[in-house]
């Protein structure tokens, strides 16, 4: 795979190079939205347990 990060590919990878984009895009997406979808709902459940639980 990491092959295929390296720039200098022969003409003749040129459709791999036309798929590696939306790759690249997926796994950024996926590195960027996991994250904060794993915060948001940390959140929600530390906002949930802090209700829930005595004050104090």
């Amino acid at each position: 795979m990491l092959w295929k990060l390296v720039p200098s590919l022969p003409e003749g990878a040129t459709d791999v190079g036309g798929v590696e984009p939306l790759e690249m895009l997926a796994l950024g997406w996926y590195l960027s939205v996991i994250p904060a979808l794993l915060g948001l709902f940390g959140a929600l459940a530390g906002l949930a347990t802090g209700k829930t639980a005595p004050a104090g």
